[in-house]
């Protein structure tokens, strides 16, 4: 992994916030109020076709809609949607991505779905951490 990737990681300019809803209680909405009340020095896009903005912060339909290309995706979205939204991601040049998985979501993906997202990992050179919580994210000064 070159350097520059590592810095897309562990110091992102830029995160696409995938799946942020307006409840403040959701995985999404507590990722977007920590990000904004923590000092994250850099661009949140949250990114929800079904909103105008959360939190006062306007929101984007897709990753493909963003101004710049974000360095991370935080995916919170349903575990069905995730394929979509990680081969979205990829065509958008987002290659870096944390994904929420909970026991209760991970339980709804399929194996399909499993196949989908693997084949769309297999295309691209992507860097996945499976859970916002992860060190990947954890560590980011910035975050």
């Amino acid at each position: 992994m070159d350097v520059h990737k590592l810095d897309r990681i562990f110091t992102p300019q830029r995160i696409a916030l995938v799946g942020v809803t307006a409840n403040p209680k959701s995985v999404g909405g507590k990722v977007l109020s920590n990000l904004v009340s923590g000092g994250f020095r850099g661009v949140v896009y949250p990114v929800n076709p079904s909103l105008e903005a959360v939190m006062g912060i306007q929101c984007f339909p897709g990753v493909r809609h963003l101004p710049r290309t974000a360095d991370l995706a935080v995916i919170c979205a349903p575990a069905p949607q995730v394929p979509d939204i990680v081969r979205e991601c990829g065509e958008a040049g987002i290659l870096e991505i944390a994904i929420d998985w909970g026991v209760k979501k991970f339980t709804a993906v399929t194996t399909s779905d499993n196949h989908r997202m693997l084949a769309v990992f297999r295309k691209r050179d992507f860097s996945v951490s499976p859970d916002p919580e992860s060190p990947l994210v954890e560590v980011s000064k910035d975050l």
